[in-house]
């Protein structure tokens, strides 16, 4: 594809992108919309459904795997307790097919996982909430840190702008 149609052809050396550490969304408890499902497989009997959430007002994507299917019973029970606490926390009571979640909205916990990416800290369920449940730290990148609110370097109150 030409770039030089979008007047793309000059790229300045060391130019910052957009992207980057300031514009990182942080971990906190955010609003999930449902956005779609899938069923993945691997070793041992291991099936689980896929949860794919877009994270409210941010340009990020998350999911959530739910084990439906083990040769251990023990991760089939915990995935079984999460998926039931966050279909409860949706108001969903019963449902026989993911299609069911479309437009449905729920409240979880985001922390940067192992390999650095924002991820659902699901805690076996216990961190899935109603929308509006939590008055808790909602959508953290609008606090401010102490010192931007409460500068120390102003010398006369007279110069405040307020």
């Amino acid at each position: 594809m030409d770039l030089t149609q979008f007047g793309m052809d000059k790229f300045e050396a060391g130019a910052e992108s957009s992207g980057g550490e300031q514009a990182r969304v942080k971990p906190g408890r955010y609003n999930l919309k449902y956005s779609g499902s899938d069923m993945v497989e691997g070793r041992n009997g291991w099936k689980a459904l896929k949860i794919l959430f877009d994270v409210d007002g941010e340009i990020i994507s998350v999911n959530h795997a739910f084990t439906m299917a083990h040769n251990n019973e023990k991760p089939v029970e915990i995935g079984r307790q999460s998926l039931s606490l966050m279909l409860n926390a949706m108001g969903v009571g019963s449902m026989k097919n993911t299609d069911e979640l479309l437009g449905k909205k729920v409240e979880a916990e985001l922390i940067v996982g192992e390999k650095g990416y924002l991820e659902i800290n699901d805690n076996f369920g216990k961190t899935w909430m109603a929308v509006g449940a939590s008055a808790n730290n909602l959508n953290p990148k609008e606090e401010l840190p102490k010192e931007e609110m409460f500068p120390s370097g102003v010398d006369d109150e007279d110069d405040l702008p307020f």
